[in-house]
């Protein structure tokens, strides 16, 4: 059951994720960070849902150090973000997507999508009892 409910957390941010492409905004990466970083199968999970690696920097809170990392370019001490960014940010481990699970992942998915839409008809039910 567990595992069902980081597929769903999965299934949920690739619905935020098509929206972006649908937008024609391209995503090469993703960056994550917290707790939920500590997971390896959360973490494969992710990453074949949406078919992309995820990087894992070596901080407990990369927002504290996406802060600093603002404050010390803001300070000039950096001359952009980018510069910053290389020299600030360092990456723990990579997940990397794996074809078999993808394919496994896009099916479930595709059902998550059918699903949450008949949801939507539910609840509209449900709020008229």
């Amino acid at each position: 059951m567990i595992k069902a409910g980081m597929e769903g957390v999965a299934y949920s941010l690739r619905m935020l994720y098509e929206a972006v492409k649908d937008n024609n905004v391209e995503v090469k990466e993703i960056r994550a960070g917290g707790g939920g970083t500590n997971s390896d199968l959360w973490m494969d999970i992710f990453s074949s849902v949406l078919g992309l690696p995820i990087k894992v920097s070596n901080v407990e809170e990369p927002e504290l150090l996406g802060s600093a990392l603002l404050g010390f370019y803001s300070l000039g001490i950096y001359k952009d973000l980018d510069e910053a960014t290389k020299k600030m940010v360092k990456i723990k481990n990579v997940y990397v997507p794996q074809d078999e699970k993808i394919r496994q992942y896009d099916k479930g998915f595709q059902f998550f999508k059918l699903m949450t839409k008949d949801l939507k008809n539910l609840f509209e039910v449900h709020s008229k009892l």
